[in-house]
């Protein structure tokens, strides 16, 4: 093409350090997050630890949560970390959600049967196991799509 054209292209390539957030927000929140998960292997009879761990961690979680937001710049859409945010705090809540269905069923339980053999502790560990290893994978799941929602490969709606 030849001729005299009006026209400037520029184009600006803009990074985000992604460790300022893994430190901020994902590390706290997935510690926390792992926190509530302990009270899985803990006694079912001690419902007062088991809920203590649970409260804790929500309210825990719930106060990262304001905290963050306070440092984020207000936007309309969902960002990526308000999605970790709420998935972390679900996984929270269902395991104090877990703490409160294993208690009432272990007490009507005892009503019926008083006597707990080794098979069903064995059964009962190795479902709280399954429980806490596919939590962990959907936390892996949801970060790991944060980071390619960062990376630009996914396109945030």
């Amino acid at each position: 093409m030849t001729g005299c054209f009006d026209v400037l292209t520029v184009k600006f390539a803009a990074n985000r350090r992604v460790g300022y957030y893994v430190i901020r927000i994902y590390f706290p929140c997935t510690l926390c997050t792992v926190v509530s998960w302990m009270a899985f292997w803990m006694d079912y009879r001690n419902v007062g630890d088991r809920g203590t761990v649970g409260i804790t961690s929500l309210l825990t979680q719930l106060f990262l949560v304001g905290n963050i937001n306070e440092a984020m710049p207000r936007v309309s859409y969902v960002k990526a970390a308000d999605l970790f945010l709420i998935v972390s705090f679900a996984f929270t809540f269902f395991a104090l959600l877990e703490t409160v269905i294993v208690y009432k069923a272990a007490s009507s339980a005892s009503k019926t049967a008083k006597k707990v053999t080794p098979k069903k502790a064995k059964v009962e560990f190795i479902l709280n196991s399954i429980l806490l290893l596919y939590s962990i994978l959907l936390k892996v799941f949801s970060f790991s799509l944060f980071l390619k929602l960062l990376r630009g490969k996914l396109k945030a709606n």
